[in-house]
């Protein structure tokens, strides 16, 4: 390019960093001759966009000084900057952030030659940026941005004492290059378009937007012409407020105002700002003259939306836009209104009534709300949890403030923790209850008045003289009844607040520090008149957003030698404290920390009720103890905003605080946004191999320092070096900020990185790596990952894990292209996950039928093969649960047809062989289920087979032999042998490392104490079993743990405790509940109530006749006797036939066992009458000891006395 050319390059553009530096501000320039840390500065923060943390500046520019000296030093040089911007370019400050903002209608990439050089943006008549070959236009923009690059970024420019600084400078070379050599290869034709990473930075990124839209309209005579000409002057005035508070502008075709909060940077505030800018602007209308001819409507709504970083535009794709422009076509004349999006961040904020619903242009709709009054964001006092400790504190400090002994504390914690929480119900109980009654100020600092002079104030007294014409609502401690406006006698000397100050103001006799020095004296003599009369709780609610001029009188009243008020309570936010004021010590701060679990539960069970465990898990994990985090969580939709790439979403009430926090972090958000795709925990060697784009390892070391300390993130371990998330909301935050295509392409590069260089790791935790391929698009590599993570959840025992593995991979199985393979993966999957939801829903519940229905529903002809197998064996498990052996039998007839097979695994024969023993168990046929049992265990003795796949999410098939065998020998008379397979049961479990099976073990175990009356051992037992099931996640386990154990107390109340279990029970086990209700009568007779042991028993009967079950007929004719016997005890009859019929259904199906405890029953209710007890003696095994059969030979006379030492069972 010719000189000419240059000098004209330089002229159009203020900021020239290719080549010789040149930078024109108002009042002059800067130039290579004098690069120094104001040019810095301000060629960082030109390039940079948006909002940048001053913590971030100072790290940049001071890297070797304290936070509080680079403060300082960064103070001085905007000082000196802003004398030499004038009428230019200029930084606009806020307490933690600094931007640059060019005059006027300025776009940046027409003042900075690097971002002209960067943009894609196309010329004037082209909706894109075409190929050069194709559009003569595009190749003169193309040839126009390459005449720009006149020599390498800050040519020969250098920065003493600071590497960061220049590590930036590198970078930003590299790219720069990198982008010269794309424009050279575009017009040589060597491609055709720009790779979107050109720029070197993200182009595109979704964030919560607020749209506020004004539409003004006239009567059917006014052109519209004459409706832009009537408003023009309010629509400029308006447009200077909407700028004012940070809102983004924008051209809108119709009359009226279109404006986006939250871009290009977000503010916690910024749904706030639009409300209060809507009702300001709605204010405004209604005072012009001749008003009443025109109708406006203003509506604010809230939103995900996608937006364009590098063509600066806020909504890309005008979703939010065009549903904005929708509701306030819909909404009512004259009014604020506000969508159902919105609302969550404004609820707290304003009052509102919904006014109905508005139909969105993609269809579906939102409630509308329209906007009242503004009020304060207080939680209800319900809502006031686990803060107990330092309510004890503050109410000590009141006591003794009270008492002469005047006192500070400082409130210190994060954003939602509670600290206002914590001062208001504090508030509250000091003007209602507390002796002496006490004063209550509260002062509330906010982020869009730190520039208003004494605004907590201001604001204070201008609530309490409207109320004394307007009685207040109680939602806060200021307009609390108790707190009347009878209760502030300087009221009536700051009616008009503004006044007074006026008044010094036009004082030509007084310098501006005596006015200022006046002023403060007044205010605080105001705040403390009360004084007079009763003690005063002064609070001041975050004060890290409070205005100079009110820190000052703070400052001035910290320094009283006289007794300031009784109790000063300052809250802020964790490192966040003003400098100016002192530094609180431990005696005088509090510092909140997150809830605990138990009282996060709490929390959320108090904001809404009945949420569905894993709902209240996700709550629980999300939620981080923040209070806050945990309200909002909970009263947030369960699903994601439609459209939105992420899943779980961040709630509307937290998108914005999220947002801000991230804007922030400047630069430093590319590495967090990559740490946040690896994971919530995220060792440091596995974020090095992957890699941020443009980033070098020492420089991602530096940003994972940078990041800690600004309490990004926080040290998990340090072998390996492994930080994680401080909150996981701040996580699913940025996750919820970029777009779907860098995703992929970063999960993609995880899980390369993994399996490459990290496969211990893999084995170990195969759910990793399964859900960055999940998020990569590999859905069958992703599914077969998931199911091994599934298979080694399940193996060491955590059921729970390997459901949500399995869950996981069956939501991919959609993304399978081919029909037939998408049908087998989904049969599989389903199997698996009835056979794991088993120990975690229970066998026979709804949830596993319902998984057994939708697999069945994709098998076209039911035919037994070696493939099918598990499918007909889950099919016979899960009817036999929940409708009992008569119903399950045509599968277990087809999975006795399965032996025929030749391809059969010798462990599926197994496993039909137990299934043929369990019916025949069921059935009362103690023979051939003991012989069935039996052969299972001598093939597996004889055979080192690999183990079925039912094994896999089900309980060891040898284990469950030997469980159900001991259960065969103790009815055939042989409880020691009994114990002795259960025993042996538990060891083969734990010997196989499989927690399912011991669990299995266990509960025979339990079985055989409690068939055989003893409740100490029942109890030991049944303690065990529950705290095994709870450690597991055993569902079906653990009640029936608890079942056991109500049994075990033989009362009333251990027999509610029975009934509520097998309540609980039968909704996972229906088919079993006449073994419960058996299990209930016994448990009733133990506890002396007899009718409803009858009751019980008889349902019992009934229930096992309609379900084939005639195991346990004796007992219940045996209880039967027993209830009657109690209830009639001058009928002895009844019982008499009852016992007689369990001895001989008893004898009928082989168990000398169950005879036994009828004839015992029998001789201790009629001793000394004929009876039975020779015929039942005489086929009882002797082959062991028997207690109870060495009592029915005393009680029979057959033996004259009982043994001294008392035999096993």
């Amino acid at each position: 390019m010719t000189e000419t050319g240059n000098k004209a390059m330089a002229q159009i553009f203020p900021f020239t960093f290719l080549g010789r530096t040149e930078i024109r501000l108002g009042n002059g320039g800067i130039s290579s001759s004098c690069f120094d840390k104001a040019a810095a500065l301000l060629t960082w923060l030109s390039l940079s966009g948006g909002w940048r943390s001053r913590s971030e500046i100072t790290s940049l520019l001071w890297p070797g000084l304290s936070e509080q000296r680079g403060r300082a030093n960064l103070s001085q040089l905007l000082l000196v900057l802003s004398r030499r911007t004038g009428s230019g370019p200029r930084i606009e400050k806020e307490r933690d952030a600094l931007r640059l903002r060019f005059p006027g209608d300025v776009e940046p990439e027409n003042a900075v030659d690097v971002l002209q050089f960067l943009s894609d943006a196309p010329p004037p008549g082209c909706h894109r940026l075409h190929a050069p070959s194709r559009c003569s236009r595009c190749r003169e923009r193309i040839h126009f941005r390459q005449s720009l690059y006149r020599g390498e970024f800050l040519q020969g420019e250098t920065l003493p004492n600071s590497p960061p600084f220049r590590l930036w400078v590198e970078d930003m070379r590299r790219n720069l290059s990198e982008r010269k050599g794309v424009l050279d290869r575009l017009l040589a034709g060597q491609i055709e378009s720009f790779s979107r990473e050109v720029a070197g930075r993200i182009s595109r990124e979704w964030r919560p937007l607020t749209v506020l839209c004004v539409l003004v309209q006239g009567n059917d005579r006014q052109s519209a012409e004459e409706i832009l000409e009537f408003i023009e002057p309010w629509r400029r005035s308006s447009e200077r407020l909407l700028r004012d508070r940070k809102g983004e502008v924008a051209k809108f075709r119709k009359p009226g105002l279109l404006a986006y909060f939250g871009y290009p940077a977000a503010r916690e505030e910024d749904a706030r700002m639009a409300a209060k800018s809507a009702l300001e602007i709605l204010a405004s209308f209604s005072r012009l003259p001749d008003n009443e001819n025109f109708e406006i409507r203003a509506v604010i709504h809230s939103g995900s939306a996608a937006c364009d970083l590098l063509r600066d535009i806020p909504d890309a794709t005008g979703e939010r836009t065009d549903e904005t422009v929708s509701f306030v076509r819909q909404s009512p004349a004259g009014r604020a209104v506000a969508s159902e999006t919105a609302m969550a961040s404004l609820g707290s904020h304003f009052r509102s009534v919904r006014w109905g619903r508005g139909a969105l242009p993609q269809g579906g709709s939102l409630s509308l709300h329209v906007l009242e009054e503004e009020r304060s964001a207080i939680p209800s006092e319900r809502l006031f949890i686990g803060r107990d400790r330092e309510l004890a504190t503050l109410e000590e400090a009141w006591r003794r403030g009270t008492e002469g002994n005047p006192g500070v504390f400082w409130i210190i914690g994060e954003p939602g923790i509670g600290k206002s929480a914590l001062v208001n119900f504090f508030a509250r109980s000091v003007s209602r209850n507390r002796k002496p009654a006490g004063t209550v100020r509260i002062l509330s600092c906010l982020p869009e008045f730190r520039d208003t002079p004494w605004f907590p104030l201001r604001k204070l007294y201008q609530t309490a003289a409207s109320g004394e014409e307007k009685e207040s609502t109680p939602s806060s401690p200021s307009n609390d009844p108790s707190l009347s406006p009878g209760q502030l006698p300087e009221v009536s000397l700051f009616r008009r607040p503004d006044s007074f100050v006026t008044d010094m103001r036009n004082d030509p006799g007084q310098t501006p520090e005596e006015r200022r020095e006046k002023t403060e004296l007044f205010l605080m003599d105001l705040l403390l008149e009360t004084l007079r009369t009763s003690p005063l709780l002064l609070v001041v609610e975050d004060v890290h957003w409070a205005d100079y001029a009110t820190l000052s009188l703070l400052r001035r009243i910290l320094g009283l030698r006289s007794p300031p008020p009784a109790l000063l309570l300052l809250t802020c936010r964790t490192g966040k404290q003003p400098p100016v004021l002192p530094s609180p010590d431990s005696e005088n701060r509090l510092v909140l920390s997150p809830l605990d679990r138990h009282q996060s539960r709490a929390l959320v069970e108090q904001t809404v009720a009945g949420l569905s465990p894993d709902r209240m898990r996700t709550i629980l994990d999300l939620g981080d103890g923040i209070p806050l985090y945990l309200r909002e969580l909970a009263t947030a939709p369960e699903t994601p905003e439609k459209g939105h790439p992420s899943e779980p979403s961040v709630p509307a009430g937290l998108q914005a605080l999220m947002a801000s926090r991230i804007d922030l972090l400047g630069s430093l958000r590319e590495i967090a946004q990559v740490s946040a795709c690896i994971g919530q925990s995220v060792p440091t060697d596995l974020l090095m191999e992957v890699g941020v784009e443009g980033w070098d390892k020492s420089r991602i070391l530096s940003g994972v320092d940078a990041l800690l300390k600004q309490g990004v993130l926080e040290k998990d371990a340090d072998n390996p070096p492994t930080f994680i998330f401080h909150h996981s909301l701040l996580r699913e935050a940025l996750l919820s900020s970029l777009p779907a295509p860098f995703l992929r392409r970063t999960h993609a590069r995880i899980a390369s990185t993994l399996r490459s260089r990290f496969r211990e790791w893999v084995d170990r935790e195969p759910e990793f790596l399964a859900g960055h391929l999940a998020r990569s698009g590999e859905c069958n590599e992703a599914i077969t990952t998931w199911i091994k993570a599934s298979e080694k959840a399940s193996a060491q025992g955590f059921p729970e894990h390997a459901r949500d593995h399995l869950e996981q991979a069956l939501k991919l199985v959609p993304g399978i292209p081919d029909p037939s393979q998408r049908q087998d993966r989904a049969q599989e999957i389903l199997t698996a996950l009835a056979q794991a939801s088993w120990f975690t829903h229970g066998v026979g519940s709804d949830y596993v039928h319902n998984l057994c229905a939708q697999r069945d529903e994709m098998i076209d002809t039911l035919h037994v093969s070696a493939k099918t197998f598990p499918v007909f064996y889950s099919l016979w498990a899960t009817t036999n649960a929940r409708s009992g052996p008569l119903e399950s039998r045509p599968f277990l007839q087809k999975l006795e047809k399965a032996l025929q097979l030749p391809d059969l695994s010798p462990a599926d024969s197994c496993q039909t062989l137990f299934a043929l023993g369990e019916d025949a168990l069921w059935r009362g046929d103690l023979k051939t289920a003991g012989q069935l049992f039996e052969e299972p265990l001598s093939r597996q003795r004889a055979s080192d087979d690999p183990p079925s796949f039912l094994t896999i999410y089900g309980e060891d098939c040898a284990v469950r032999c030997l469980a159900s065998l001991s259960l065969v020998r103790w009815q055939q008379g042989f409880g020691q042998t009994a114990l002795s397979l259960v025993r042996q049961a538990q060891e083969r479990s734990l010997a196989i490392s499989s927690p399912a099976s011991y669990a299995h073990s266990l509960h025979y175990e339990i079985s055989l104490h409690l068939f055989q009356n003893e409740p100490e051992h029942v109890l030991k037992v049944s303690r065990q079993a529950l705290n095994w099931a709870e450690r597991h996640g055993f569902y079906q386990w653990k009640i029936l743990a608890l079942l056991a154990m109500g049994w075990a107390q033989g009362n009333p109340e251990g027999y509610r405790i029975a009934r509520d279990i097998g309540e609980a029970l039968r909704a996972t086990v229906p088919g079993l509940s006449s073994v419960l209700s058996l299990i209930e009568a016994d448990t009733a007779l133990r506890a002396g109530l007899s009718q409803e042991a009858l009751n019980r028993v008889l349902q019992a009967r009934e229930d096992a006749e309609r379900k084939g079950i005639r195991l346990f007929y004796p007992e219940f004719f045996r209880l039967e006797g027993e209830a009657r016997l109690r209830l009639l005890s001058g009928k002895k009859q009844p019982a008499r036939t009852c016992f007689l019929e369990a001895i001989g259904h008893a004898s009928e199906a082989g168990a000398p066992r169950l005879a036994l405890k009828a004839l015992l029953s029998w001789l201790k209710a009629f001793p000394g009458e004929p009876s039975p007890a020779q015929t039942v003696l005489d086929t009882f095994p002797r082959q062991e000891p028997c207690a109870q059969l060495s009592e029915a030979l005393f009680l029979s006379g057959l033996q004259k006395s009982l043994p001294l030492n008392p035999l096993p069972g």
